[in-house]
């Protein structure tokens, strides 16, 4: 199987099990994503998506990885954000 296609059935598991049950309701711990100048509100108006997205880069800044992910197609084609994730 090639990289490509591997990154994408990742990507696709990612989906569908982080972004199956995403709220705050079942994730308390996502508070932690909202932004300093951000109000409640607006972060639990965020898609489903673009929460994942905001969690990956939290992990990736909290492990002092000067890398963010702004897609879930390019950004991880490669493979060095996962490994800075999933370490």
């Amino acid at each position: 199987m090639s990289s490509n296609k591997a990154n994408f059935f990742f990507v696709i598991f990612l989906q569908i099990q982080l972004l199956t049950n995403i709220d705050l309701k079942n994730h308390p711990y996502l508070i932690r994503l909202k932004e300093q100048k951000e109000e409640l509100e607006d972060l639990l108006k965020l898609s489903k998506e673009t929460l994942l997205l905001r969690w990956f880069n939290y992990h990736l800044k909290n492990a002092n990885h000067p890398r963010r992910v702004t897609n879930f197609d390019k950004d991880l084609a490669d493979g060095e954000n996962y490994v800075i994730l999933l370490n």
